[in-house]
């Protein structure tokens, strides 16, 4: 099964499938849509990156950030931002 989060994603796969298929030695490969109930994901800040920047409110942005809902994390793969609201109402 491969979970397909865009048409980008799937036209790119489907133009290695062949490849892919006989690398992993799999007969035929399944796209899902709705990955919610078979993938777990988690984010976490790169505290690399962020720490320069926001040191002192490292604390608070890990907690807000590890507070992300599947739902708000499908939006911010998607879009690459997150709404303000939703982080303003924690």
């Amino acid at each position: 099964m491969v979970p397909i989060t865009d048409k980008y994603f799937r036209d790119k796969f489907e133009s290695v499938k062949e490849l892919v298929l006989a690398e992993v030695n799999v007969k035929e490969a399944e796209y899902i849509d709705d990955t919610s109930s078979i993938l777990v994901k988690k984010i976490k800040p790169n505290f690399k990156t962020l720490g320069p920047r926001y040191g002192k409110l490292m604390k608070e942005i890990s907690s807000a950030i590890s507070a992300f809902t599947p739902q708000e994390i499908l939006v911010f793969e998607n879009t690459g931002f997150i709404l303000s609201q939703s982080i303003a109402n924690r």
